[in-house]
C-alpha cells in the first residue's frame, strides 16, 4: 500500500484555489484532480510480477511498476511525490491514472499527450494556436514527459528489451466490432443527440456521415454553423462518446462538398 503522509491527505481534500503555472485550459479539471490524490508516496508491494522503476527531475519523482509477467511491458502502477504546488501535484496525480495499464512505450512516447487530452477544457482557448505538445502545453507536461522517457530507457537497459515501432492501440471489444457501421452508428445516435441538445444545436445541425474501421467517426455540420465553433463542439462530443460507449473514438468532421453528395448513417 502506498505510503501516505498526514499532511498529503489533508491537503487532497482542498481544491485548488490558484492556477499558478498552469494554463486556464487545464485549470478546472486540475482542480477536481486535486480532490482525490491517491498516487501520491511509494509503490505498493510488488508480487514478484512486476519491477520498480524510478526517475527524478526538479524533485520530482516518478515511480513506475512493470510487468514481467504474461503481460510484459505493461505500466502495473504509477506514483508520484515531491510536486512543488498543487497544480504540479495533480497534474503528477492525472499523470499516474493515465499511464496505468498502458505498455511502457506506449505511456513514455504518448502518455504526456493522452494527460493533456484528458485535460483540456474545451470551453477555454487553446494555449497556443497549433497542435499541444508537452513542450508548448506547460512545464509540468515537458517534465512528466521527461520523467517517463527516463523511466523507459531504464526499462530497456535493464531488461534487454528493444524499442521497436510502436504501434498499440486500445483493445477494441470484439462485440463492437462484429457490427456494420449502420448498427454502430445506430448506437452512437443516442450519445451523439445528448451532445447536440448540449452544444445548443439542432438535430439538423451535424450528423454521422461515415464510420471508418469501427473507431473513426466522421461528422458532418450544417453550412449554418460557423467554422470557429466546431473545434470546441468536436472536443466536447469526443469526450461524450468515449466516456458513453467506453471505447476511444477518434471524431473528425467533413467538410460541406457537393450538397448532393452528402450521406447520413
Amino acid at each position: 500500500m502506498a505510503n501516505y503522509d498526514n499532511r498529503a491527505l489533508k491537503e487532497a481534500a482542498t481544491p485548488l484555489r490558484t492556477v499558478a503555472g498552469v494554463h486556464p485550459a487545464f485549470a478546472s479539471r486540475l482542480a477536481e484532480a486535486s480532490l482525490h490524490i491517491n498516487h501520491e508516496g511509494g509503490l505498493p508491494s510488488l508480487d514478484g510480477q512486476a519491477k520498480a522503476y524510478e526517475a527524478t527531475k526538479d524533485a520530482v519523482a516518478l515511480s513506475v511498476a512493470i510487468a514481467t509477467g504474461s503481460g510484459r511491458h505493461t505500466v502495473v502502477t504509477a506514483r508520484h511525490r515531491g510536486a512543488g504546488s498543487p497544480e504540479q501535484r495533480a497534474a503528477c496525480e492525472c499523470f499516474c491514472r493515465v499511464i496505468e495499464g498502458l505498455p511502457i512505450q506506449e505511456a513514455a512516447e504518448h502518455g504526456a499527450i493522452r494527460l493533456i487530452e484528458s485535460l483540456r477544457d474545451p470551453e477555454v482557448p487553446s494555449p497556443v494556436s497549433g497542435i499541444l505538445t508537452p513542450r508548448n502545453a506547460g512545464k509540468i507536461f515537458l517534465l512528466l514527459e521527461q520523467l517517463i522517457r527516463s523511466v523507459y530507457k531504464a526499462y530497456l537497459a535493464d531488461s534487454g528489451a528493444e524499442r521497436g515501432w510502436n504501434q498499440w492501440n486500445p483493445k477494441i471489444p470484439a462485440e463492437w466490432l462484429r457490427l456494420n457501421k449502420e448498427e454502430q452508428a445506430a448506437k452512437l445516435k443516442p450519445e451523439l443527440n445528448l451532445s447536440i441538445i448540449a452544444n445548443g444545436l439542432n438535430a439538423d445541425d451535424l450528423w454521422i456521415s461515415d464510420i471508418e474501421k469501427g473507431l473513426r467517426v466522421i461528422l458532418s455540420f450544417a453550412p449554418t454553423i460557423p467554422s470557429e465553433q466546431k473545434p470546441p463542439i468536436l472536443m466536447r462530443i469526443e469526450r461524450h462518446l468515449r466516456d458513453a460507449i467506453g471505447i476511444r473514438l477518434e471524431v473528425y468532421v467533413e467538410e460541406m462538398g457537393d450538397q448532393n453528395k452528402i450521406r447520413r448513417l
